[in-house]
Formats: C-alpha cells, structure tokens, sequence
C-alpha cells in the first residue's frame, strides 16, 4: 500500500470527531481528477455516529512534480499468470514440471488445471535438488488431457503500470485557482520555479565567483609584468 503523510510525518486520515446531537454523518466522497464537485466517482461514504462505516479506503492518482527530469522504478516485474500444455505425451497423467525456484512456485503454492471437473485445487508439494517439480495428479481415472491448460495462480507486483510515459509540462501560464486541485497544482507549478530559479542563480553564482577569481589573476599578472619591466628599464 501507499500511505501518505504531511511535511510532519503524520498519516493524512479523514475522521469525523462530531459527537453533539443533531449533526450528521460526514459524508466523503472522492472526486475526479479535475477537483470539480459536479464530478463525483461513485457513491459518497458516511462516516459518523449514524453511519455502518468508521473508515473507507481511498484510491486516485498520484501526482510527481519536479523541475528536473527523473524516472520512477518500481523494483516489480509483471509475472507470467500461465502455462499451456498441448503435447500428447502428457496425457498419462505422469508429465513432471519443473520451475526454477527463483522465479516459480514455491511449496505449498496452489494452481488449477483447466477442462477438470469440480475445478479441484493442486498443490505443490516437493523439491527437487535445484528446481521445484510437481506432477498433476489424475483426476476422475485421468490425468491432464491434451490441449488442457495449467493456469497458475500469479499477481502482477507493483503499484504503477509497466512501461515509459512522457510527463506533462507546465508552466507559470498555466496558474488556475478554480478548484481546490488547480489550486494545489499551481502551488506546484510555482515551487517548481522557485526551485529553477534558485537552481539558476546557484549556477550564475560558481560562474561570477570562477569570473572573479580569473580576473583577480589577470590583475597580478599585469602587476607582476609591469614590475618585470620596470626592472628590465632599471637595468
């Protein structure tokens, strides 16, 4: 899960701490992306005295900002959710599959045959020296048919969709106030040139500062030179 927080590390909840008579539930309802009330996603949630639910679970977007490029790795890779067998040879019942442990079953992890009667529910149940193995069971006098299908049970890790999306850029033009969204979009927008602009200014400060320092040794190579000749005159 991801659970937000504030700038003091405390978790964003919404509560409703009303306890005098004659006041309504609170009503939460989630909006869509563009903040307006009219644009109401699914049904509201009464949170209160009154109401069958103390909590809800939220679920929307996630927004990143930043004035620099950056990616955002998930560290999660989608897994295959299935095998299919059509070859003849596995109609005896004795056909063995082997996964490689770091990637496949483990003990215990359970997977459905398709075309079985009843859908019974297999389990792996050994392990080889390097590889786990299993062997599908017969089923009703027989074991997996030709052209069935062994479908193991899978999830897909991760919070964010698999592949590269360009982000969207925005500008100070682009400063809305309509809606409480807008509004925190262009509070965004603005610290995101805040940073530019101080970024820049660091940038044009290293540059004034190796300036100063060139200029400084030009001055005392000039005085220096100057000297030199002065004595060359003497001389």
């Amino acid at each position: 899960k991801v659970v937000l927080f504030d700038s003091d590390g405390d978790d964003i909840t919404v509560e409703n701490l009303q306890s005098l008579a004659g006041f309504t539930d609170l009503r939460v309802s989630k909006l869509g992306e563009d903040g307006l009330i009219t644009n109401v996603i699914d049904s509201a949630v009464n949170l209160g005295l009154g109401g069958a639910k103390d909590s809800t679970r939220v679920t929307g977007t996630l927004k990143l900002v930043s004035p620099n490029p950056f990616s955002l790795d998930q560290k999660a890779a989608t897994r295959a959710t299935g095998i299919l067998l059509n070859d003849a040879a596995i109609a005896d019942g004795h056909t063995t599959l082997t996964f490689d442990p770091g990637h496949g079953l483990a003990i215990g992890a359970s997977f459905t045959i398709a075309g079985e009667t009843g859908a019974p529910i297999h389990y792996v149940t050994g392990v080889s020296t390097n590889d786990i193995s299993f062997v599908p069971a017969l089923v009703n006098g027989h074991g997996v048919q030709d052209n069935d299908a062994i479908t193991i049970g899978t999830e897909t890790p991760g919070y964010y969709v698999d592949g590269s999306s360009t982000g969207t850029l925005k500008n100070l033009t682009q400063i809305r106030i309509n809606t409480a969204v807008l509004a925190g979009d262009s509070i965004s927008i603005i610290d995101a040139a805040l940073d530019k602009v101080a970024q820049m200014r660091s940038d044009l400060g290293a540059i004034e500062n190796r300036l100063a320092y060139t200029v400084s040794n030009l001055m005392n190579i000039a005085e220096k030179t100057a000297d030199a000749r002065s004595r060359l005159d003497d001389a």
